[in-house]
């Protein structure tokens, strides 16, 4: 897999290429999900704030707002952005590299 910077590494050990229900509980339970996970998804995808709000199923406006209050994450959004970290890393080890799996 690509480097990354130690703040998205850090994010990223803890986060299986593969994760069972059980795997999202314990992290759910164990880490504080918060905007730094959501950093990790744009660092790594590459993607604007439209795209990853409607994979969460928020507005984009709801989005933003949370991000500007530095607001806590509803729990729902929590296990969203896990299993989104699992399958974006899954999609770089498959493909290569975060550029293939981008395209």
């Amino acid at each position: 897999m690509e480097s990354y910077n130690s703040k998205y590494k850090r994010v990223l050990d803890c986060i299986p290429i593969r994760i069972s229900d059980s795997q999202i509980l314990n992290l759910l339970q164990t880490n504080e999900i918060n905007w730094k996970y959501i950093d990790t998804i744009k660092e790594m995808t590459d993607l604007n704030d439209e795209v990853i709000s409607v994979w969460l199923n928020i507005s984009v406006r709801s989005f933003r707002s949370y991000r500007q209050s530095n607001s806590r994450l509803k729990e729902n959004l929590k296990e969203h952005v896990i299993v989104l970290l699992s399958l974006i890393k899954h999609g770089i080890q498959v493909f290569g590299t975060k550029d293939g799996f981008d395209q």
